[in-house]
């Protein structure tokens, strides 16, 4: 059998991994506690710096009684398998390794409640955290006896690492350092978040983490090096793998950098035997080193893309390029790197999509010319960095070119950003297209002697095309869990609107949930946004939007709104006056609708049934708008926070008129007893009512008789906070209603 090892790796981390997808992520262990103010103790296992808080990181945790702990007999029962993250503020850190007391409010970390949005317990879970506290107080365990004790070797580090940062900051401008930390220290605490979203869309953040390049760089030079100066073979192996630990270490330890680390140690173990290092072989070792220790990384993103990137240049385009003669002239050598952007991007896009809902288009083009100079920055940035620990204003000198090659890379990113078609949003995949898609490309890298180029290129075309096909039913309406507020996206298979998208609980409302679900169902134009009336909880997500946009130097917006609608009321100008003003600075037209306006996309209509034209009143809510759409048998009612006055004069216009079977309705108000009339409730008579409001309100809503009103209508009631977001397709006749959270 050929690599043996790397087959047996392969099976061993499949068979992990279909395991560990049939259990689900581990269930967070303390649940029962979150809320309340405890007294834990545990080891500190890692520290971070952020911008306004700083972080430590406690595994062997155990809650204590006051500050005593158990009895040393009784530990083992104590010890829970997972760990706490600590959160301080305006108060020293604790050493590392250090057996800590910690006091404060434990909570649970925030899980995701709609498609497309990050979950952050997961991430956590899969990391083996699963609480945070918010820390009033620690104090060290045996601080004052023989028996205290911390890990040096940690301690040491973090402090080097500290002390570097500052020459850091010392030596480069803000925006600089904060890139500089992050590419040479692991430490991402000063890097703009405007930084990290133009690097992320332009497909260079990679660049941002501590990856094989460190490694290969640092460490092989490092090894060569010191076999230069004519020191023994293993002298030097173990003073440049010890480095290398260090530095892992130094750094935080991320997923890339073990990987990268157990690979150059197997690099140097090779030469150490006189035997032959292959490259596939220690990629698959790597992978089962790090699963073995934590069989839950193999569930993160970052796995998969940091071992799949390797495999693109190492198996991918070898097998692309197969049977290809190339020459030594620029020319060639600059396809070649071409070729091998373009092979990685290829074969990492599957995870791409899976998990980002969007490809950089431009991004292969921009590597050929980040990627050969990382080099060059990383060498600078370690000259700048050892110069500044001894002559700061020697640094400040080597820092320029240091400071080119930040600043063309930004330039450069800033440039392609201006392209039309700089991001072309694909949607997520469903999982099968992922694995097909990789089928046809491992099938590409297994047969690459026996098919021609052709061949291999209609291989790649097939699965890529595989994997970007949507199947969108007739209608889908997604009632967003937006906490305390409305949002509502409804998908045709002509039209794409979006009623309300507002929160008073949901901070960045836009950023973190509305954008991600139009991203993971690939949509990158709404035809028409409706907004029924002008409070917060209705409007925060879109004002948001507009904001950003206005803020953003590109002239392609990830995101484009068609029309915004509004109530043609009394006073609606003046009540959306900001808003207005930002559609029109942004080229958006806004329409005001009244009852009796019609919309037609194919076969999707939809019908404003309130308020009549020039409606006034003293309430805002009562002119909110109340929409009837339709397409084949779906029919659905959007009432914003309309009263059970506007429900009466919605009843006096159909009184007359023939409305088709009510499929759902979005219970107006959260639920507030101040609509769903029974009148209005006995007219529409919907199958399914939708009722969107934020877990534990400070209103009560839903409120009780409102319920009790939707169950004797006997429609299936579903609730955005008990059930997070509610997916309803419509295809023909058949229904289906999926909440997210089950």
């Amino acid at each position: 059998m050929k690599r043996p090892l790397c087959v047996f790796s392969l099976l061993f981390l499949t068979l992990v991994w279909i395991v560990l997808t049939s259990l689900g992520p581990p269930l967070p262990v303390y649940h029962e506690r979150a809320g309340d103010i405890v007294t834990v103790a545990g080891i500190v296992e890692n520290k971070e710096i952020k911008s306004d808080y700083e972080v430590f990181y406690l595994r062997d945790v155990r809650f204590c009684d006051g500050a005593i702990l158990p009895e040393e007999n009784e530990k083992k029962d104590y010890v829970l398998s997972q760990g706490i993250v600590c959160y301080v503020t305006d108060m020293a850190m604790p050493p590392m390794g250090a057996l800590i007391f910690v006091q404060g409010r434990l909570s649970e970390f925030k899980e995701a409640t709609n498609p497309g949005e990050f979950d952050l317990q997961k991430y956590y879970l899969y990391k083996g955290y699963a609480g945070r506290i918010s820390v009033d107080s620690w104090e060290a365990v045996h601080k004052d006896s023989e028996s205290y004790t911390y890990s040096v070797f940690k301690e040491s580090l973090w402090n080097i690492r500290c002390i570097l940062a500052g020459v850091i900051d010392e030596t480069f401008d803000e925006e600089d350092a904060g890139v500089l930390k992050a590419l040479l220290l692991g430490d991402k605490s000063d890097l703009s978040g405007e930084t990290k979203d133009l690097y992320r869309a332009s497909g260079i953040a990679h660049i941002l983490a501590i990856s094989g390049l460190h490694v290969s760089l640092l460490g092989m030079g490092l090894y060569k090096l010191l076999r230069k100066m004519t020191l023994p073979l293993k002298v030097s192996a173990l003073v440049s793998v010890s480095v290398m630990v260090s530095y892992a270490v130094m750094t935080g330890e991320s997923l890339s950098t073990n990987r990268a680390l157990i690979m150059f140690f197997m690099t140097i173990l090779a030469d150490v035997f006189h035997r032959s290092y292959d490259l596939i072989t220690a990629l698959a070792l790597a992978a089962v080193t790090v699963v073995f220790g934590h069989p839950y990384e193999i569930m993160t993103s970052g796995f998969w893309m940091s071992y799949l990137a390797v495999c693109g240049v190492a198996l991918f385009y070898p097998a692309l390029t197969q049977g290809i003669h190339w020459e030594k002239n620029v020319k060639h050598r600059l396809l070649q790197a071409f070729l091998t952007c373009t092979a990685v991007s290829v074969f990492t896009m599957p995870l791409i999509t899976l998990y980002y809902y969007e490809v950089p288009v431009y991004s292969i083009l921009i590597n050929m010319i980040v990627i050969p100079l990382m080099t060059w920055l990383m060498i600078g940035g370690i000259i700048t960095v050892a110069l500044g620990c001894i002559c700061p204003p020697i640094a400040d000198i080597a820092s320029w070119p240091v400071c080119g090659i930040l600043r063309l890379y930004r330039q450069i990113c800033e440039c392609m950003e201006r392209i039309p078609g700089h991001s072309f949003v694909t949607g997520a995949p469903a999982g099968w297209q992922v694995l097909v898609c990789y089928a046809l490309f491992f099938a590409v890298i297994l047969l690459a002697k026996r098919l021609s180029i052709g061949k291999r290129l209609l291989f790649v075309v097939t699965g890529l095309t595989i994997l970007w096909i949507r199947f969108t039913p007739q209608v889908r309406v997604v009632v967003l869990d937006v906490g305390q507020g409305d949002g509502i996206l409804v998908c045709t298979q002509e039209a794409t609107l979006f009623f309300d998208g507002g929160s008073t609980s949901k901070n960045n409302l836009y950023t973190y949930q509305i954008e991600k679900v139009l991203l993971y169902y690939g949509i990158s134009e709404v035809d028409y946004w409706f907004l029924s009336h002008p409070d917060r909880d209705h409007t925060s997500g879109l004002c948001e939007m507009l904001d950003i946009q206005k803020q953003q130097m590109v002239y392609e917006r990830k995101i484009r709104i068609g029309t915004i609608v509004l109530p043609n009321a009394y006073g609606v100008e003046e009540d959306f006056s900001a808003l207005i003003a930002s559609a029109s600075e942004l080229g958006y037209p806004v329409m005001l609708m009244a009852r009796g306006d019609r919309i037609t996309i194919g076969k999707t209509e939809v019908y404003s049934l309130h308020p009549q034209a020039g409606y006034s009143c003293d309430d805002v809510n009562t002119y909110s708008q109340v929409h009837l759409v339709c397409r084949d048998t779906f029919a659905g009612i959007f009432t914003g926070d309309a009263t059970t006055e506007s429900e009466e004069e919605i009843c006096d216009y159909l009184q007359d008129k023939t409305l088709p079977p009510v499929t759902m309705l979005k219970v107006g108000h959260h639920g507030s007893h101040t609509s769903s009339s029974e009148e209005f409730l006995r007219l529409l008579h919907p199958t399914y009512a939708m009722i969107s409001c934020g877990r534990d309100n400070s209103y009560g809503h839903p409120h009780s008789d409102v319920l009790e009103r939707l169950e004797d209508t006997g429609c299936v009631i579903c609730r955005t906070d008990r059930q997070g977001c509610i997916t309803l397709s419509a295809q023909g006749n058949e229904i289906r209603v999926i909440p997210f959270c089950r």
